[in-house]
């Protein structure tokens, strides 16, 4: 597993290598069995797990657990934040036309931990991540979904994020969010 923290536009990590070949091929074959429902709004559209043992299911595979919990103690000294172990995780599915449009989440004090899962992902397939300190692409970075990467960072009025267009196949992201506890941790 490999983790970069980076400063611009906002603080987040960046994380590659995060399941093993054989537990990324697992998860990446229970997100394509699962059954998902539509899910839209003003700025998104998307799909998410629609059956309740499924998602249980998914929940309690042992290389996601290890994964969700192996990542809280790197987040918290990475992002200087101290998180709860209450983690709660979303299991999303973007298709062709799924997009999500900027937004800050910053109405939930967490800490978002994306990680991206798909069948070779090139770039005519859109899906690309933005991340910006304003809702403009002007200091943009973009992010491809590259399967077993992802990304990470605390929610504030300044950590505009958002999913381009899904143009063609499937991709599937897991969710993580952390609860940001009122204490901060010291930086080593």
């Amino acid at each position: 597993m490999e983790l970069l923290a980076k400063e611009s536009p906002f603080p987040h990590v960046l994380a590659a290598g995060l399941l093993s070949t054989a537990d990324e091929a697992q998860l990446l074959s229970k997100l394509e069995d699962l059954e998902w429902k539509d899910w839209s709004a003003e700025f998104f559209r998307i799909r998410v797990s629609a059956n309740t043992d499924q998602f249980a299911s998914l929940q309690a595979l042992p290389a996601l657990k290890a994964l969700v919990n192996k990542m809280r103690p790197a987040l918290e000294r990475m992002l200087n934040k101290n998180l709860s172990s209450n983690v709660s995780l979303a299991f999303q599915m973007y298709e062709e036309n799924s997009a999500i449009g900027f937004h800050t989440d910053e109405a939930v004090s967490d800490v978002r931990f994306v990680l991206n899962l798909n069948r070779s992902w090139t770039l005519p397939d859109g899906g690309v991540w933005t991340l910006s300190d304003e809702p403009t692409l002007g200091a943009a970075i973009f992010l491809p979904p590259l399967s077993n990467t992802g990304f990470a960072f605390a929610t504030n009025p300044n950590t505009f994020h958002a999913l381009g267009r899904r143009a063609s196949r499937v991709s599937y992201a897991v969710v993580a969010r952390y609860p940001i506890l009122k204490t901060e941790v010291a930086c080593d």
